[in-house]
């Protein structure tokens, strides 16, 4: 237990080394939420919408800039392999990419104003930008802690392609992989424990604040995405019934 805690400890003197280089004063603020979710929020200032979404805008910009520099080798092999194609793809990823880093900071408020709903709905007090900072500040939390593991994974990305060591740092990727998705998990507690203190809330509603939105829009997306193969079945019916009549 002891070495596990040492070992986290020197993982977290490296968050800090990392955030240091970050311009960006508000850092420590998603690096401190991580630990104390429900104080930070309980000590923030009410300072509007505007700086939580500004913070979700740098937030985007720097994983945009992680984004890219994990493309770097990927489309200089496929652009070697394929004569040139690769850039194409380039293109076209990177255009994909700016497009999420514009329209996330949309959806995610869009998302907010759901669960702002909810929370309205079972009882909550707390004004709309404060539950806006309970909302976005567990994405820009857990950000910050895996900051150190995203650029990792960018360098083990690019050994990737040399074959000697391609495999090993494949395996590496692996439990890094693991490491990320259980931080991802927790961010679901942060939410929660936010929602708790800035609504002032039991914990049965602060839990169906957090689970109640996403229930709502996965539901949609499954229904969206059944119609969408209804249609598309339905067009290829259709065009079948009409070959066969001229078939006749």
């Amino acid at each position: 237990m002891d070495e596990l805690t040492n070992i986290f400890n020197r993982y977290m003197g490296i968050v800090d080394k990392v955030a240091s280089f970050i311009p960006y004063k508000k850092v420590k603020t998603w690096r401190d939420f991580f630990f104390n979710p429900a104080e930070v929020s309980s000590k923030s200032k009410d300072e509007g919408i505007l700086p939580i979404v500004i913070d979700y805008y740098v937030m985007g910009f720097l994983n945009f800039v992680i984004s890219l520099l994990s493309m770097i080798a990927p489309i200089i092999v496929s652009t070697i392999l394929t004569a040139g194609f690769g850039i194409i793809e380039g293109v076209v990823l990177f255009a994909l990419m700016l497009g999420f880093f514009l329209i996330s900071p949309i959806l995610s408020l869009l998302y907010a104003v759901l669960e702002f709903i909810i929370a309205k709905i079972l009882g909550g007090k707390a004004s709309f930008s404060k539950h806006l900072f309970a909302s976005f500040m567990p994405v820009l939390s857990t950000f910050i802690i895996l900051l150190p593991l995203n650029l990792l994974s960018i360098l083990l990305n690019w050994l990737t392609f040399i074959p000697a060591i391609g495999l090993a740092c494949s395996c590496i990727t692996l439990p890094i992989s693991i490491v990320m998705s259980l931080v991802y998990l927790y961010s679901m507690y942060l939410k929660y424990s936010a929602f708790k203190e800035v609504h002032k809330v039991s914990s049965g509603r602060a839990i169906l604040i957090v689970v109640i939105p996403f229930i709502i829009v996965l539901a949609a997306l499954i229904i969206v995405y059944i119609l969408f193969l209804a249609s598309i079945f339905a067009l290829i019916s259709q065009g079948s019934a009409i070959s066969s009549l001229f078939n006749k």
